[in-house]
């Protein structure tokens, strides 16, 4: 008579082993899952840099139509639905927040942004600011922000 749990030609001992052969592959593919999860979390990792660099080349497009309508009158326009004639419809969509750009007329300069994945305006900042507690996520297309190191070795006086 067989023992149970075994097969026809094995022992209780084999049956045995086998377990906990049939243990470490389940252990080892969990670990594998939560590695995965872990690390290679698609919509946090992957997404969130995929979104960030779309919004960067459809500004980089905007910037584009921006410099367009500028060279005919020689002023920036007041608005951005005044470059739609230069740049396809999708450029104007931020794939970050699924709103438009921000573009603000400064003068003879502008800034652009973009909200970022909260969909709130907070003037281009992005990072943690301590004394809100709290994480703006704008992302920057213009002016070019320039590293504080180099702001610095600018700023110094010859001599």
């Amino acid at each position: 008579m067989r023992s149970p749990g075994t097969s026809s030609g094995s022992s209780p001992k084999d049956s045995f082993w086998s377990f906990l052969n049939f243990g470490a592959r389940i252990s080892s593919n969990a670990a594998r899952f939560m590695a995965h999860e872990l690390c290679f979390d698609t919509s946090v990792v992957f997404g969130d840099s995929y979104t960030k660099q779309m919004a960067r080349r459809r500004g980089t497009w905007l910037l584009l139509g921006l410099r367009r309508y500028r060279d005919a009158p020689g002023v920036w326009p007041d608005t951005l639905a005044s470059v739609s004639q230069y740049v396809s419809p999708e450029a104007f969509c931020d794939p970050a927040s699924g709103d438009a750009f921000v573009y603000t007329r400064n003068g003879d300069s502008f800034r652009l942004h973009s909200k970022g994945r909260n969909r709130i305006d907070e003037g281009g900042r992005h990072g943690y600011v301590r004394p809100l507690k709290k994480v703006e996520d704008d992302i920057w297309i213009w002016p070019p922000q320039v590293p504080e190191e180099e702001r610095k070795r600018t700023d110094r006086k010859p001599g």
